[in-house]
């Protein structure tokens, strides 16, 4: 796991981030994170950070991403 989280790319490391790092980078509270990152989980159709890191992939490759 540690090589895999080495080998992030610097714009992919940020979505591994907590919410009080994002905030704090932010300058937000981590409830007002935790609520973007709702609203883009839903625009995506997913329901972790994981799955909205590969979404975009998924899409470039054309596979369906449903939309709610």
């Amino acid at each position: 796991m540690l090589c895999r989280l080495h080998s992030a790319t610097a714009k992919s490391r940020p979505i591994l981030r907590t919410n009080v790092a994002i905030g704090g980078i932010l300058h937000s509270s981590p409830r007002t994170v935790g609520k973007h990152l709702e609203r883009i989980f839903e625009k995506l159709g997913v329901d972790t950070r994981t799955a909205a890191a590969v979404a975009p992939r998924l899409a470039a490759k054309g596979h369906f991403l449903p939309y709610v």
